[in-house]
């Protein structure tokens, strides 16, 4: 979306800042003070869409880094989780062993 009179009016009303460059609409609607919704006077060939999926196209958009950062600790935590696992088989072989060199002493 270039820069426009109607667009910054549209921005200032809805107490945003102005844009000086291009901007995707969907950086637009990431602000917290703008939604789905509102935007529509800006991008008038927009098609229309139900409520509700209004609504999650902008929690999509709106949420996107958080939720891109949970994917990323979950991914992270199932690293240290298979580590932690091999540690442990390890740690549980070594003591087998150990066991089993103990007995085998002993006789």
């Amino acid at each position: 979306m270039p820069p426009s009179e109607e667009v910054n009016e549209f921005l200032r009303r809805n107490n945003s800042s102005e844009i000086k460059s291009g901007i995707h609409l969907y950086d637009l609607i990431k602000r917290p003070e703008l939604t789905y919704e509102l935007t529509k006077e800006i991008d008038k060939e927009r098609p229309d869409i139900p409520y509700d999926v209004a609504r999650e196209v902008e929690n999509q958009i709106k949420y996107d880094g958080y939720i891109q950062k949970q994917l990323q600790q979950v991914e992270q935590f199932k690293k240290i989780e298979q580590k932690e696992f091999l540690i442990l088989l390890i740690i549980t072989k070594y003591r087998g062993l150990e066991l089993k060199h103990s007995r085998n002493f002993q006789r």
